[in-house]
């Protein structure tokens, strides 16, 4: 299950999961929906320096979350998912503040080329309307290879002795957790690189 959050957050250029902390036992309060936003901003920006290390400055703004959501049912199941209206409106977002570093980084490419032509008229020559539709196809693309499906978690749980029991695909493993005035906490050793040093998801109830 871990395995499969850290791919989950690893595909968004990036984007896979599971849990930890410790605290009540209280099934009646881990009932319901719950939502987490993950700031992978600065994985970002780091996977695009290290593509090219040249556009890095270019995107020094960039931002972009993603949202996992988590629902117990009092039938002991659970999934476990990221909200793809959530992604798709963040992806969106991204592209309004990419097409700025975009330009920025044509109109500087053509001043260093000796180029006397506009970044319209070299998208022209490469038959691209448009840097938003650029951006738009890339977007397009990395949400279909993230197959966000094969990312979502069903199983069941159970809340014992201050851990979460969770099983999927027939795997069982137990999950530490706290859960103090409706925030759920779970924190994970092997995805601190990419949480932070915590490798703590924090869940707020959703509505």
């Amino acid at each position: 299950m871990k395995k499969r959050i850290a791919l989950a957050l690893c595909l968004v250029l990036l984007v896979s999961l599971v849990f930890a902390g410790c605290g009540t036992d209280a099934k009646e309060d881990l009932l319901g929906n719950w939502e987490c936003q993950i700031d992978v901003s600065e994985m970002v920006r780091q996977q695009i320096a290290d593509g090219d290390e040249s556009l890095a400055g270019y995107f020094d703004d960039l931002t972009l979350g993603i949202q996992f959501d988590l629902a117990f049912g009092q039938d002991d199941t659970f999934t476990m998912e990221v909200n793809r209206e959530a992604l798709e409106a963040a992806f969106s977002n991204m592209i309004d503040q990419a097409a700025q570093g975009m330009l920025a980084y044509f109109e500087d490419l053509l001043v260093e080329q000796n180029l006397d032509m506009t970044v319209e008229e070299l998208l022209e020559l490469s038959g691209i309307a448009s840097i938003e539709e650029l951006l738009d196809q890339a977007m397009a693309i990395a949400l279909e290879e993230m197959d966000l499906d094969s990312i979502k978690m069903e199983g069941t749980y159970a809340a014992k002795n201050g851990k979460l029991v969770m099983t999927v695909d027939d795997e069982e493993e137990e999950v530490p957790y706290t859960l103090k005035d409706g925030v759920l906490t779970l924190s994970i050793p092997e995805l601190e690189e990419i949480l932070g040093e915590s490798g703590e998801m924090v869940f707020h109830k959703a509505g």
